[in-house]
């Protein structure tokens, strides 16, 4: 199935509130800001980490709120860009990301484009020692880079799913997949 950029750009901002949460490694998401000018849609999201998967030891040595960050984004719909930013509710100097997906046409498919950097510092986790942050940092982010693919991948086919329920009589050919995924590490 085959999708125009415009649209998967506008599902992706405008319904994943409602698509992803309860799939995969996402909980829940809650809008906490909206804000438009002109072309640009500005928001804040809180987007909340399913627990499955996690050793139960890890979940009960943490607060709720350590499987939970915060998602600034500027939405812009005349370049089909998304710049963002997310950052650890608790820990915010500890673990962040930013970059920019671009939804682009490709030979008839939509290619969402991945720029970002990941910032990883366990050290300044509060009664972590650095030897362990030292250590467990590597493996800290594989993991958390493999939930952004994972992540992303869901996504994708959530927004395929959602297309091709809702808006049937645009596609252009169920033989192909819905999107590529490039995800480039800066």
């Amino acid at each position: 199935m085959l999708f125009r950029s415009d649209r998967v750009f506008e599902v992706y901002r405008d319904r994943l509130v409602d698509l992803l949460p309860g799939r995969g490694s996402v909980a829940r998401i809650e809008t906490l800001e909206l804000g438009v000018e002109g072309p640009l849609l500005h928001s804040v999201k809180r987007w909340t980490g399913a627990t499955h998967g996690v050793p139960a030891a890890l979940v009960n040595a943490f607060p709720a709120d350590a499987f939970q960050w915060r998602d600034t984004s500027t939405w812009d719909a005349e370049t089909f860009e998304v710049r963002w930013s997310h950052r650890h509710e608790r820990w915010n100097d500890a673990l962040r990301a930013e970059g920019t997906n671009r939804f682009e046409d490709d030979d008839g498919e939509t290619l969402v484009h991945l720029e970002g950097d990941l910032s990883t510092h366990p050290e300044r986790v509060p009664g972590v020692p650095n030897a362990v942050a030292a250590a467990v940092r590597p493996a800290l982010e594989r993991y958390l880079v493999g939930q952004v693919r994972s992540t992303l991948r869901e996504t994708l086919a959530l927004i395929a799913e959602h297309r091709s329920e809702e808006h049937t009589s645009e596609l252009q050919s169920p033989d192909h997949l819905v999107c590529r995924l490039l995800l480039e590490k800066k």
